[in-house]
């Protein structure tokens, strides 16, 4: 009880405080023959009440009996007891509003010094992360001549059968197949955003943070390279494209089936890049609200 009284409000100290006032004008207006020696009106009661608790003491008016000067007496104790009530808690709470400034402060700065951090690495994401789309569009899509293979959300897994062609990038080595494309593409990008997670707050926003955590867990978790790459170099190349081209539907996972792997992959594709839109996304949200 006491600390709640000790810790209350500047303002219900204040307001405590004027009530008293209307109070003993009230209780010396009550009797104030008995209480002040004469009788007196509720205005000059009213008076002596805002002299006695201000502690002015003019002395126009006084109290002549025992009773009357009890009472009197105990309108100015309370009167300092609230105003040094007032005063404490008027520092205390410009002391908690200083140092809840101070902490904004802070944590602005922080705030501030994260996004630069966030806004460093991801210039070295980005670059990466359309590496890795561009491998996507070759890896889902059938061979054609050209260069222009653009990934769509819709792709079925029939179209990955050309995996295993080589992608013919001048800007790349030539003969390396989509497959091995996509996987060195792949493994870089997940190291920068695990580098990303490690190096910044990403605590600051949730979404990025679950978005990158995601792509690294799933891309560590369901790692196929080494079953895919080195079917490559076999006869099994010719045996999954074939199954490729001849699927038809959803694929699903079977019992010691040839084909899980690229299942995986297949998913692993069509989740991973619905998380690089969200990375994209949220980093692009972030930048413009900061």
């Amino acid at each position: 009880m006491l600390n709640i009284i000790y810790n209350a409000k500047p303002k219900y100290y204040a307001c405590f405080y004027v009530f008293l006032i209307p109070v003993y004008a009230c209780v010396f207006y009550s009797d104030s023959e008995a209480l002040l020696g004469e009788k007196y009106s509720l205005l000059e009661c009213l008076y002596f009440s805002v002299v006695t608790i201000t502690t002015l003491g003019y002395g126009e008016i006084t109290p002549v009996s025992d009773l009357g000067m009890i009472v009197t007496l105990t309108e100015p104790l309370l009167g300092v007891l609230l105003i040094g009530l007032f005063l404490n808690s008027l520092s205390r709470v410009r002391s908690e509003t200083t140092r809840e400034e101070d902490e904004q402060k802070e944590q602005d700065r922080y705030d501030a010094a994260q996004m630069a951090k966030l806004n460093g690495h991801f210039n070295l994401i980005n670059p990466l992360i359309k590496t890795y789309q561009r491998s996507v569009g070759r890896i889902t899509s059938p061979f054609m001549s050209g260069d222009s293979w653009e990934y769509k959300s819709d792709f079925k897994f029939s179209d990955m059968k050309d995996l295993f062609v080589i992608t013919g990038y001048v800007d790349r080595n030539h003969t390396e197949s989509a497959a091995q494309f996509y996987f060195k593409s792949l493994s870089p990008l997940q190291s920068e955003l695990s580098d990303l997670i490690k190096l910044v707050d990403l605590r600051l926003f949730p979404k990025l943070e679950r978005s990158c955590l995601f792509f690294v867990e799933e891309g560590s978790s369901s790692d196929v390279s080494e079953v895919i790459l080195g079917a490559e170099k076999t006869d099994l190349a010719a045996i999954v494209k074939k199954s490729l081209e001849e699927h038809e539907g959803e694929p699903i996972y079977l019992d010691s089936n040839l084909m899980n792997s690229y299942v995986t992959l297949y998913r692993q594709i069509k989740s991973q890049m619905e998380l690089i839109e969200i990375i994209k996304a949220e980093v692009e949200l972030i930048m413009s609200e900061g």
